[in-house]
């Protein structure tokens, strides 16, 4: 992580760092450490093109740190082959992170990048198409489309049109081909990928409610969202030919779930029911349980 309080060489460090944990092979296949997040605006002043409600004042945010500075860290890490991950809130922060990493594709040496654009809940019509172009991954998270409390706040400071048809813009990038990855933000929210393909599909609570879903026109398939979890993931870390699907000579890492989610009859409002009867880890079970025990849905929402 790379903050305002971090050294001007700590970039080289890190990459030095991840060097040295690839080099003595312990880790093969388990752990790499050649990624670095720097954060561009943060969730009480996202950087928006058009202003918004701050308490009562009409606000644009702005970025963390001057952009030159950031833009250099940016250069910084790619050219000592770390993958970067900019943490976006606001709408012009998602434009400049983009802009920042097209510069780095265009002046940098040419190698296999798989940079992130973090959260980016608010992107402009204009940018949809940028992340496939430029082959910058979206990371999101699917607890932003959780209907809750947090919403009404939403609409007070962002304006319920703006809300409704730019906020959380998940079904928008998935088709405008761009490769998707959800996170949970653990641990703001609960871990369980079950969770996040309810939300998903869905755009309900636990409960179903409201009906048809917060952004009914924003929900995608199970397929869609399943790979946001596996293929995607993937190819986010650049490990495309060892991980995300069940083939041979693949990582030997899978889940039996307790009912067939794609099957076409499949009611997509019991997904946050579905448990996990087997977890099969490089090989290994992990966790078993075919009882018939429901599953518990504690998550504190």
């Amino acid at each position: 992580l790379y903050t305002p309080y971090s050294e001007d060489d700590d970039i080289v460090k890190f990459a030095k760092r991840a060097n040295e944990i690839a080099g003595n092979h312990v880790y093969d296949g388990f752990l790499r450490a050649d990624g670095i997040k720097i954060i561009l605006d943060l969730p009480y002043h996202l950087w928006m093109h058009e202003p918004y409600d701050n308490n009562g004042v009409p606000d644009t945010g702005h970025p963390l740190e001057d952009m030159d500075e950031v833009r250099r860290q940016i250069f910084e890490a790619d050219i000592n082959g770390l993958m970067v991950n900019v943490l976006t809130m606001g709408d012009r922060a998602v434009t400049e992170a983009l802009n920042v990493l097209e510069e780095v594709a265009v002046l940098n040496p040419p190698r296999t990048r798989r940079h992130t654009v973090e959260h980016a809940e608010w992107i402009r019509e204009s940018d949809l198409s940028r992340f496939s172009e430029l082959g910058v991954v979206v990371v999101m998270n699917y607890m932003a489309s959780y209907p809750s409390d947090f919403i009404p706040f939403l609409e007070q400071v962002f304006g319920k049109e703006r809300l409704n048809n730019r906020y959380q813009r998940l079904k928008d990038i998935v088709d405008s081909g761009a490769i998707v990855v959800q996170g949970s933000d653990f641990p703001l929210a609960h871990r369980d990928p079950m969770l996040g393909l309810h939300v998903m599909v869905n755009g309900t609570d636990l409960e179903g409610n409201p009906e048809g879903g917060l952004w009914p026109h924003k929900n995608i398939s199970i397929e869609e969202a399943l790979k946001t979890f596996t293929v995607n993931v993937a190819h986010a870390a650049n490990e495309s030919k060892r991980f995300g699907q069940l083939k041979e000579g693949y990582a030997a890492d899978f889940v039996i779930l307790s009912q067939d989610i794609l099957d076409p009859s499949f009611d997509p409002l019991q997904l946050i029911k579905v448990k996990a009867n087997l977890t099969v880890f490089n090989g290994h079970v992990v966790y078993e349980d075919f009882s018939d025990t429901e599953k518990l849905l504690d998550y504190g929402l």
